[in-house]
């Protein structure tokens, strides 16, 4: 499916400063998520299942050892944990889990 805006108006819509043209933007973003989704919301749950001290080097995440950022580390949570964990969002009424 081909995006339904362009990169550019993406980035253009996102420099918005006029307080009307951003109150119309957020107007017509509720409208299209009402003709597209109706009134319905879907439920995700994340569990942080390892922190900290990934060997990858991407600049933008937190997660990684080369990064700056103060993130607590904790090693991955054993599979029974995480069992728990997805049962406990699947009881809560997430439809997705994500570690």
């Amino acid at each position: 499916m081909p995006p339904l805006i362009t990169r550019e108006e993406a980035l253009a819509l996102g420099e918005l400063e006029d307080r009307a043209a951003i109150e119309a933007l957020i107007e017509r973003a509720g409208q299209a998520r009402v003709e597209r989704f109706e009134d319905s919301t879907d439920m995700c749950s994340l569990v942080n299942a390892k922190s900290g001290g990934c060997a990858q080097d991407c600049g933008f995440c937190a997660q990684s050892r080369f990064a700056e950022a103060e993130t607590p580390l904790h090693a991955m949570m054993e599979p029974e944990q995480i069992l728990e964990h997805a049962r406990a969002a699947e009881a809560a009424g997430a439809h997705r889990f994500c570690m």
